[in-house]
């Protein structure tokens, strides 16, 4: 097993070390023409979703990444190149169009469960089970299409533990790991984690949000980090190394300088001190304990699902007063450089992340260093979804703790047009927090249906 351990080191350490030739790489790509085809198959227009297309002709920017609110409330019908045909019924489907267009309001359901299993525990449990509901709104309420519109853009959330415990605690507390291994699946009960006023000024050119906001939904962009049908481990969904409070109230804004929304600017000021449970902004304005994040970022686009991308992250976040006992929570800040280059079917990505703070808004921001390279291939078999795998690194904060490695490989499938599947596993080498093991192991299984 330590023979086995030390190839696996050596060999993420190697995939590590490709972060920087990747993010150069896409920092020189060079953009296609508009008369050179978008891409080989992948890129056919057929595979593409006609909502994510006509959300972006409605409203010309997509703020967010793949779990923003705005980016379920337009994808959220059902999806070509499925394994099975669908089960919901399309007087549903053609219901959210009639009342958007007559209304301007979308609406979004969504029911995932995920489960994981791990090899080795500190504890008495070794798996979690758990469900997680979502029931997401948008209404447009002011100059729909127009200079100035606005929006009110809720969303209610019912996370709960099935069996075992929390898969977002299982990889840290059972398991000894540096990094959770699934931070998407933990305990809320029912709550309001977003509800905020979003303000266009000048049409498709600059965004205001104002109100309770999830920082990690619209910062930190990567196209793969959806917890719920992608990526399960942390690093590559939650990333515990950006200090980010996971809810909270929040004011952020989008610029995009240039016609062609390539260039971004996004930047984000969160309480640290939120709480899904309360909407007020009494933390905000009594405490005055801020995380803050600026991102700087550029697309290569040559179709809707076929584009390059680099970012570059700086943040800051204060020590909050809200801490759980037992946690570091020191004030602290860096910066991440994420790129990723996609080849037709195939997508390369890697990041490099620099952080100073201990604890942070989740309580879990133990690393100072973390590289991350990987690879997905997208519609494997003719099927919607792709293959996924990266490769981390981290050294902890505390020196006396030793370097963690570790690898995750999933395949998300659509398994009818309006549900995804995804089995996945993942590798752990040299937990930080448990020394007596070398490598432990997880086993995972989610399933997202959205309507």
């Amino acid at each position: 097993m330590r023979i086995l351990a030390s190839n696996w080191r050596a060999a993420i350490r190697l995939a590590a070390v490709s972060v920087a030739s990747l993010v150069v790489g896409c920092a020189i790509t060079v953009p296609l023409s508009a008369e050179e085809p978008a891409g080989t198959d992948i890129g056919e227009q057929e595979t593409v979703d006609q909502a994510v297309e006509q959300f972006a002709a409605h409203s010309g920017r997509i703020i967010g990444g793949p779990t923003d609110v705005e980016v379920d409330l337009a994808t959220a019908f059902p999806k070509p190149d499925s394994i099975l045909p669908g089960t919901i019924p399309k007087t549903w489907f053609d219901w959210k169009k009639k009342i958007d267009e007559e209304y301007g309001v979308a609406l979004a359901i969504g029911y995932q469960m995920g489960y994981q299993h791990i090899s080795e525990s500190l504890t008495d449990t070794n798996h979690g089970l758990q469900s997680w509901l979502q029931v997401e709104l948008g209404w447009t309420v002011l100059n729909r299409d127009q200079d100035f519109e606005g929006s009110l853009i809720v969303s209610f959330d019912w996370r709960t533990t099935i069996s075992g415990t929390q898969p977002a605690l299982l990889g840290t507390l059972d398991g000894g790991s540096l990094w959770p291994t699934d931070f998407a699946y933990l305990d809320l009960g029912p709550s309001l984690p977003i509800f905020y006023w979003e303000q266009w000024v000048t049409k498709n050119r600059f965004v205001l949000r104002v109100g309770k906001q999830i920082a990690a939904q619209a910062y930190d962009f990567f196209r793969f980090k959806d917890g719920r049908t992608s990526f399960s481990n942390s690093p590559l969904t939650a990333h515990p190394s950006i200090p980010s409070p996971p809810f909270g109230q929040a004011v952020s804004f989008k610029w995009w300088p240039l016609d062609d929304a390539s260039l971004y600017v996004f930047a984000t000021l969160n309480d640290m001190n939120g709480d899904p449970d309360r909407v007020g902004f009494d933390t905000f304005f009594e405490l005055h304990q801020f995380f803050y994040g600026l991102e700087i970022g550029y697309f290569w686009k040559r179709g809707p699902t076929d584009f390059d991308h680099v970012h570059l992250d700086i943040f800051y976040a204060d020590e909050k007063d809200t801490q759980s006992p037992g946690f570091p929570n020191e004030a602290g800040g860096g910066f991440k450089l994420l790129g990723s280059k996609q080849w037709g079917r195939v997508v390369g990505f890697g990041s490099y992340t620099y952080n100073t703070a201990e604890g942070g808004g989740f309580g879990v921001t133990f690393a100072r260093h973390t590289a991350i390279a990987g690879v997905a291939y997208l519609k494997p078999a003719g099927v919607r979804g792709e293959i996924g795998f990266g490769a981390i690194w981290m050294h902890p904060i505390n020196d006396a703790l030793r370097d963690q490695y570790g690898g995750e490989l999933y395949w998300k499938m659509l398994l009818t047009p309006d549900l995804w599947i995804t089995p996945g596993m993942q590798l752990i080498l040299d937990p930080s927090f448990n020394p007596d093991e070398d490598s432990i192991f997880v086993a995972q299984l989610k399933f997202r249906l959205f309507f």
